[in-house]
């Protein structure tokens, strides 16, 4: 028998400073794709002097990444492997970055710290 995949009821945020540089990693439930670029468009929205904004999600099993211009592989791929590792499903994750001037590639090492602090949460 597979795993059991477990889909989030609420929104989440978790934000850390690393190197000068502000990383903001959202999660949101998404039933579909509409949703998901919905969710994505108020991120960019929010946060409209960011850097980039790497995103992923699994929905229904269908899954999506980009990079959105960090170095191909970096960003996007990394953080959908969290989700995969992390066992959710019909969600998307939009990480946020403010570059602070020093090249730094921590998407897979901030998601892992996000998922710690989202399963320590009671509920989700």
């Amino acid at each position: 028998m597979g795993q059991k995949l477990i889909i989030p009821e609420h929104p989440a945020v978790y934000e850390e400073k690393i190197k000068r540089s502000v990383f903001i990693a959202s999660l949101e439930p998404c039933n579909d794709e509409s949703e998901a670029k919905n969710f994505l468009s108020r991120v960019i929205a929010q946060h409209r002097d960011a850097t980039h904004n790497c995103r992923a999600y699994i929905i229904e099993g269908c899954e999506y990444f980009s990079d959105d211009g960090e170095p191909s592989g970096t960003a996007g791929r990394p953080i959908l492997n969290a989700i995969k590792r992390s066992g959710l499903e019909n969600v998307m994750v939009v990480v946020t970055r403010y570059f602070g001037g020093l090249m730094i590639f921590l998407g897979a090492e901030l998601l892992e710290k996000f998922l710690k602090w989202l399963g320590g949460r009671k509920k989700f």
